[in-house]
């Protein structure tokens, strides 16, 4: 009958009649199958590995996009205030401590941080600023010693993950190397850079 479907091969399987028909056809039709599945094989697993890999991009890229950091800035100074400035446009949570209130006029208008007022060695201002759950602290004073002091007290105290400060002084970059803190000696690091252009422009 016209628009009528043709009965599904499970149902002919109980007509008698249609038994031989099946056994030929199933012998007919598996090496088909067979070759098929040969043919499609590959392409499958290309296709499987490029779903993989964009997977695996996307995945990558999501990590970047979601990563939103929880820092403290200790110092406004010019680089305080321009880290500050930078991470807060990147979409970080970023504080920002410094015990001179004119400091954070040098921070730009519409500054989406928080800022308090105090000594960045002082733990009652280092726990106004929730240093306790901050990803990173960042101590980049103008001072060496602060810096070092309020490091450690944001490392062994506060328990801070990772702690960025700020040196000077080179033979300071060497007896505190192994408390912990990540030291980022600008001397040093001038000196390289001076070295490198020097040795480019030969």
């Amino acid at each position: 009958m016209p628009g009528q479907r043709r009965p599904a091969v499970a149902n002919w399987v109980a007509d008698e009649t249609y038994g031989p028909q099946l056994a030929v056809a199933g012998e007919t039709c598996d090496p088909q199958l067979e070759i098929s599945d040969e043919t499609h094989g590959p392409r499958l697993e290309v296709a499987d590995e490029t779903y993989d890999s964009h997977l695996a991009i996307a995945d990558e890229i999501c990590f970047e996009e979601c990563m939103v950091m929880r820092l403290v800035i200790i110092g406004c100074g010019t680089m305080g205030s321009l880290l500050a400035s930078a991470l807060a446009a990147e979409g970080h949570q970023v504080t920002v401590v410094d015990n001179d209130p004119k400091a954070f006029n040098r921070l730009p208008e519409g500054f989406q941080g928080k800022t308090v007022l105090g000594t960045g060695f002082d733990e009652e201002v280092l726990e106004r600023a929730a240093t306790g759950s901050a990803d990173v602290v960042l101590a980049v004073t103008n001072n060496d010693n602060v810096n070092l002091f309020a490091g450690q007290l944001a490392r062994k105290k506060f328990h801070v993950p990772r702690v960025l400060v700020r040196l000077f002084d080179p033979e300071k970059e060497k007896i505190f190397q192994d408390e912990g803190l990540e030291l980022i000696c600008l001397t040093t690091l001038g000196v390289k850079a001076f070295q490198e252009a020097l040795s480019q422009a030969r």
